[in-house]
């Protein structure tokens, strides 16, 4: 790296070591002998999140400027990229996504067939924060109301938290 590193993040099997830096790049090196194996680039921002799945087959990767890179292991290759996205939550089992639209909406991304559904749910919600519990049910942090459960196959939102006023805040 040329500027200032941001993250360092190792894969789950600990063969190697995702890296961003202040300069818009984020590096993938071979944890054994320490070669850089891959750069991107992103001309318009820096990363800010990056996530890697259980099994090393894709790496997510999220700007400041609301760009998420999906990142095939295997291939070193970019798999997919989704624009205007606030925040994400990758399943760490399932190659499935939720992320916050920088218009507010929750959505759902699946990578393998590149499908992405806009999550309906009954509460009126202006979600900042996103984790993945299960294959249909996430996690959303509210600007105001609180914390919420919501299921993607019924639309049904729950509660834990009613106001986001209190001490519990959504973590990676």
């Amino acid at each position: 790296h040329k500027d200032i590193v941001r993250n360092c993040y190792f894969t789950p099997n600990d063969e190697y070591l995702v890296s961003t830096d202040n300069d818009h790049v984020l590096s993938i090196w071979d944890g054994d002998d320490g070669r850089q194996i891959f750069t991107l680039r992103d001309s318009a921002a820096s990363f800010r999140k990056v996530e890697i799945n259980q099994a090393n087959t894709f790496i997510t990767a999220l700007t400041d400027s609301g760009r998420l890179y999906l990142i095939d292991f295997s291939t070193l290759k970019i798999k997919g990229i989704q624009e205007s996205v606030a925040d994400y939550s990758l399943h760490q089992k399932e190659e499935i996504i939720f992320f916050i639209g920088l218009s507010g909406g929750i959505y759902k991304y699946n990578p393998n067939n590149n499908a992405v559904k806009k999550i309906r749910y009954t509460t009126n919600l202006n979600p900042v924060k996103v984790i993945t519990l299960s294959r249909s049910v996430v996690c959303v942090e509210d600007v105001t109301k609180g914390v919420f459960i919501i299921n993607e196959i019924t639309g049904k939102t729950q509660a834990i938290v009613t106001s986001r006023s209190s001490a519990v805040r959504l973590h990676d």
